[in-house]
């Protein structure tokens, strides 16, 4: 709480009430081990969650054990208290990535305890930051993917916006590996076709050996590689993949635009004609030329040599 973004939390917190009375009754909160000393009032005028949780711990004397994430608790904390000026401050003069990082916090906490309007324009500020956010932190992207998850209420496309972040970062990446990690991390079978896809692409359907690649890995682009190959060349002019803009998400471009072979990529929703029927970009990699799934070898070839390592 060093940091002059928190210095509002050092300062004892007087609400102000529709008379015109300050108060300033305080309760301790433990999250994660750090303890927080919060205005009562302050949290019960914005969250029914914790006016429930106040009322039925009043009599006890011992800090209230709250389920969250402390770095995130924090910055709903900052938010609540923060001053027009210091706020302002902030949203000048931090990275995008910072704002991101504090913003998705906020959102996650205001969601979690219902502060409607704070979760509302948290939200809507995660859509507008994360087409250029950078992140590429496993830890972050999985509090963006959980997040998304919960919050259908409110924003119903942001599970979409996130994968396709996602995609068009592996898109513009050196490194579709590293994604590949991500990708699995995140459990996102869309986004590991995509990255298997560019692997594909950026290796020239040669893969080089990679500490980060299990068995399972190399087993599926190389499967990968034989089943795409019957859509080569034709499959940019016939319709089977819906290419895209380079470094643009679904939300902004358009299924017709053409573009440069050195740019396209696969949409990897789109369903894809085959023998099979209708598959997805997934199938393609996870269905073997004998026709089952890869995915039942997961028991013979465990993924462990992949070990998610956070690049943030």
């Amino acid at each position: 709480m060093t940091s002059s973004s928190f210095r509002a939390w050092d300062q004892s917190v007087r609400v102000r009430t529709q008379d015109f009375v300050y108060e300033d009754h305080t309760v301790c909160l433990q999250v994660e081990g750090t303890t927080f000393k919060v205005s009562k009032q302050k949290l019960t005028t914005i969250s029914p969650i914790f006016e429930d949780i106040l009322k039925s711990s009043q009599n006890c004397n011992d800090p209230i054990q709250l389920n969250n994430k402390a770095d995130e608790f924090k910055s709903f904390l900052w938010y609540i208290h923060a001053n027009h000026f210091e706020f302002a401050e902030f949203m000048d003069r931090s990275t995008t990535l910072e704002r991101f990082d504090r913003i998705l916090g906020i959102a996650s906490i205001g969601h979690f305890y219902k502060c409607l309007d704070i979760s509302v324009w948290a939200a809507a500020q995660i859509m507008l930051l994360l087409p250029n956010c950078g992140v590429t932190s496993c830890t972050t992207l999985r509090r963006l993917y959980d997040f998304a998850a919960r919050c259908s209420d409110i924003a119903p496309d942001l599970s979409t916006r996130a994968q396709n972040y996602c995609c068009q970062e592996i898109q513009k990446s050196e490194d579709p590996i590293l994604w590949l990690v991500i990708a699995k991390h995140l459990e996102d079978q869309y986004l590991q076709a995509y990255a298997y896809f560019h692997i594909l692409k950026l290796k020239n359907a040669v893969i080089r050996p990679d500490m980060r690649l299990s068995t399972l890995d190399k087993i599926r682009l190389h499967t990968g590689a034989l089943n795409l190959r019957r859509f080569e060349p034709v499959a940019c002019l016939s319709g089977c993949f819906r290419f895209s803009r380079s470094h643009k998400s679904d939300c902004d471009r358009s299924p017709e635009v053409r573009q440069n072979p050195d740019t396209w990529s696969p949409d990897p929703r789109a369903p894809l004609q085959t023998q099979y029927g209708e598959e997805s970009l997934w199938d393609m990699f996870d269905r073997s030329p004998m026709g089952f799934s890869l995915s039942t070898l997961t028991i013979l070839c465990p993924m462990s040599s992949s070990a998610v390592t956070d690049p943030a």
